[in-house]
């Protein structure tokens, strides 16, 4: 059983997973997550859709007790993505060492650490100099052709007229 606190200060239960938990996902997911399959989960993991949609089947009745839709949920979801992911990550492993599934557990460590790596990246190019001088490059670039075609239109350059149309008849 895995426990967070979203954003409100309210309480998510994230298993312990069952198999009618699966069944469920998988019923309602109409068989596109399985969650008893290392490749599936691998795959879960890495979409981030994929995990909302998973943890809405999982936490729903949850939700309805907060007096959640399914909208107002998909916020919180996305306020709180990291607590309600690790929760189902860690839920997710524990249930494939019940069943005796390492490879779940080994699949889900190995996707989590690339994740983190390319987060992490992404992170690191986002904050660079050489970032921030391509992104200035770019914006030059547009308010350069911007003032061009402004320049255009007010010399009347760029103005298209319709063609004149005969109303006599």
């Amino acid at each position: 059983m895995h426990q967070l606190k979203d954003n409100q200060n309210r309480d998510w239960t994230v298993g312990p997973l069952t198999l009618l938990d699966v069944r469920r996902v998988k019923n309602e997911t109409k068989d596109k997550w399985t969650l008893t399959e290392a490749e599936d989960v691998g795959e879960l993991i890495g979409d981030d859709l994929a995990l909302y949609e998973v943890c809405w089947v999982l936490l729903q009745d949850q939700a309805q007790q907060h007096k959640l839709d399914e909208v107002a949920f998909a916020k919180v979801f996305t306020e709180c993505y990291e607590k309600f992911v690790g929760a189902l990550v860690d839920a997710l492993k524990d249930f494939s060492q019940c069943l005796g599934k390492s490879e779940i557990t080994v699949s889900i460590e190995r996707i989590s650490v690339e994740l983190t790596k390319k987060r992490s990246a992404v992170v690191k190019n986002l904050s660079s100099a050489k970032y921030d001088q391509a992104m200035e490059a770019e914006i030059n670039r547009m308010d350069k052709e911007m003032d061009e075609k402004l320049s255009k239109i007010i010399q009347g350059e760029g103005l298209e007229t319709p063609p004149a149309t005969d109303q006599s008849t």
